[in-house]
């Protein structure tokens, strides 16, 4: 199986903030907010062996003291059949809550036998309270925080006739929620939706670190663009870790822009079109998965053979 990275393809969908247009100078909002739960794909099985073989998708919200395992609940749109359902692969959905809280960081990653390497991680840091004297004036709705590690996009397989395919996984979605809260008013003012993350690539062998970027978008607002993490081998080194803000006005709350990235590309660097691939992370990990099961199938060929 390829696990691709994420940079994390996050989106934000937002709801409706609403302040009246009567709005008094020098009134302030305060925001809260985070990350509410998880729909998407997930790999959850223990493969028999001497000792058994788990792979299983976890998450893990700050203060966790131990991560979530997710198991699927539904077959992957469009998969190949039992190649994904007797493996434990498909769809599944986690509330990242606590006593009804968002989570402000999500760390989340594919564990192959108990490992926890290629750390993928989201954070939204809401804005500091800040003066508002108007429904046209922009300002900062917060800021998220991003680091690209291994994560579904890719899987090879051969279908039943024998020829080789390519599978492309769901986009990872992330419920998302912000709220702002006026000084002068008691009712809180929020912001909801889906944040996404698409896990992509270009034609090897030669991309461009903007053209390797996984990136995010805001579902209801693609008009506002993609932002794309980079990866950690794509320059050598990184950064596979950012941050970049978001920016919106009242009148409903309105988002406006992205600005101010930094290890993180814009969507006017992105590729158009792009095509995913696996990567070589998601490669090594998968390979080092198949030789584990493959001695094990071997060995418990041997024995069985000298047991006869």
């Amino acid at each position: 199986m390829r696990r691709r990275h994420a940079g994390l393809a996050l989106v934000v969908a937002m709801g409706a903030m609403g302040v009246t247009a009567g709005t008094a100078r020098g009134t302030t909002i305060s925001f809260s907010g985070g990350f509410l739960g998880y729909t998407g794909p997930t790999w959850s099985h223990t493969y028999p062996g001497n000792p058994p073989f788990e792979v299983s998708t976890r998450f893990q919200r700050e203060g966790d003291t131990t991560p979530r395992s997710l198991e699927a609940w539904v077959p992957l749109p469009g998969n190949p059949g039992d190649l994904f359902t007797s493996a434990g692969i498909g769809m599944g959905a986690l509330d990242l809550t606590s006593s009804g809280a968002a989570a402000a960081t999500v760390e989340f990653w594919q564990s192959f036998g108990g490992s926890k390497d290629a750390v993928n991680r989201v954070n939204f840091t809401p804005a500091a309270t800040q003066v508002v004297t108007g429904p046209g004036q922009e300002f900062l709705l917060g800021t998220f925080t991003f680091v690209n590690g291994g994560w579904f996009g890719v899987l090879p397989y051969t279908d039943s006739n024998g020829n080789p395919q390519t599978y492309i996984y769901p986009e990872s979605a992330f419920s998302f929620r912000v709220t702002g809260l006026l000084s002068d008013s008691a009712t809180p003012h929020t912001f909801a939706g889906t944040l996404r993350l698409n896990v992509t690539g270009p034609d090897w062998p030669n991309p461009t670190p903007a053209e390797d970027a996984d990136y995010f978008y805001f579902a209801e607002r693609p008009d506002l663009g993609y932002v794309g993490a980079l990866e950690s081998y794509n320059p050598p080194g990184g950064p596979y870790a950012g941050h970049i803000e978001l920016y919106g006005r009242l009148g409903s709350l309105i988002p406006t822009r992205f600005a101010n990235a930094d290890g993180v590309v814009l969507a006017s660097e992105l590729p158009t079109g792009p095509t995913p691939v696996p990567e070589p992370h998601a490669l090594a990990l998968l390979g080092a998965a198949l030789c584990v099961l493959g001695a094990r199938a071997r060995s418990s060929r041997s024995r069985s053979t000298t047991g006869n």
